[in-house]
């Protein structure tokens, strides 16, 4: 009884969900002979995403090489203030000019920060190797210090005196003390031997912005130049001390009579030894003495290498005619 009834009932669904299927496919292909062909110029609904395609600009080609010079300085400026990449600088630049027609990719911004920094390098290269104008001999004076630690970690300190017309040589030795009244005393020494300068070159050390060493400058009529702060390029007696440091940083030294015997040795090579690219081939020495190396004969030549430096100084130490 209970077998013969659930038979039954399996069949009676079985014929209702056949008979709803035909139902629906009935609807359906009445739906489709009632429809209409949609225009191809109707909108459409946006409907569900499913491809998630990244908007692409549109770049201009054949006008990336032609960027306003206001752009290269934005790429320059951005890239350094902000310390982001060239794909970053570009999607600033775009999201800020694109309305204007102009657009950058990130192989533009390279190639425009690139040249702008090689030509920035190359400026650098024409101002440090640039040969300025000639300038009369003691006319200004540059003045600095500088050290040198022994092998005991004692910092020995150096003034250095140098004209900067000849780029000659005038004072450079070991200081026991580091108070005006030492420097003071070093410069009328100078005066005495080479007469008084018309200006002096420091730098901004306590040294020489104190009011004695103001009120002694006035007092022998020379006029105190300061460097700008934070530019000792300015001061031409830096290049000095570099060409003196690059061979002194190879010695071990031992105490400050050592140091004395070096720095004695290293003056006679930079002013009589060394011809200077600045003063065109000449040294020092001959550019201080008005003595032309091309057209005066040498009457004495003798081989410079002091056993104190190792071989870091060589040279000829060359004795000409007089005009």
């Amino acid at each position: 009884m209970g077998l013969g009834w659930l038979a039954a009932g399996g069949v009676a669904g079985a014929l209702a969900g056949v008979s709803l299927i035909l139902r629906c496919r009935a609807l359906q292909g009445a739906r489709k002979a009632r429809a209409v062909p949609v225009p191809v110029h109707a909108p459409l609904a946006l409907g569900t995403p499913t491809d998630f395609a990244q908007p692409r600009p549109r770049w201009r080609h054949g006008r990336t090489d032609k960027l306003p010079e206001w752009a290269v300085e934005f790429f320059v400026a951005h890239y350094r203030r902000h310390t982001n990449g060239y794909r970053k600088t570009a999607a600033q630049f775009c999201q800020l000019h694109g309305h204007e027609g102009w657009t950058a990719c990130a192989s533009t911004v390279a190639k425009y920060i690139r040249k702008a920094e090689a030509r920035e390098e190359a400026a650098r290269t024409r101002c440090r190797h640039r040969i300025p104008e000639p300038q009369p001999a003691n006319t200004e004076w540059c003045l600095d210090m500088t050290g040198k630690v022994d092998v005991q970690g004692r910092l020995h300190t150096v003034l250095g005196v140098m004209d900067r017309g000849t780029r000659a040589c005038l004072y450079l030795k070991r200081m026991i003390g580091q108070d005006t009244a030492a420097v003071l005393a070093v410069i009328r020494q100078l005066i005495g031997q080479h007469g008084t300068p018309e200006r002096i070159r420091t730098d901004n050390a306590s040294v020489f912005t104190s009011a004695r060493f103001t009120r002694a400058m006035k007092a022998l009529g020379i006029r105190h130049v300061r460097n700008r702060l934070a530019s000792p390029w300015q001061n031409r007696i830096e290049r000095m001390f570099g060409t003196l440091k690059s061979r002194l940083q190879w010695i071990r030294l031992r105490d400050g009579r050592h140091l004395d015997e070096l720095l004695k040795t290293w003056v006679t090579w930079y002013n009589h030894a060394r011809p200077h690219q600045h003063l065109h081939g000449w040294t020092p020495a001959q550019a201080w003495q008005g003595v032309n190396p091309f057209t005066t004969r040498p009457t004495r030549v003798t081989p410079f290498h002091p056993q104190v430096w190792r071989g870091l100084l060589t040279g000829y130490l060359i004795e000409r005619e007089r005009c």
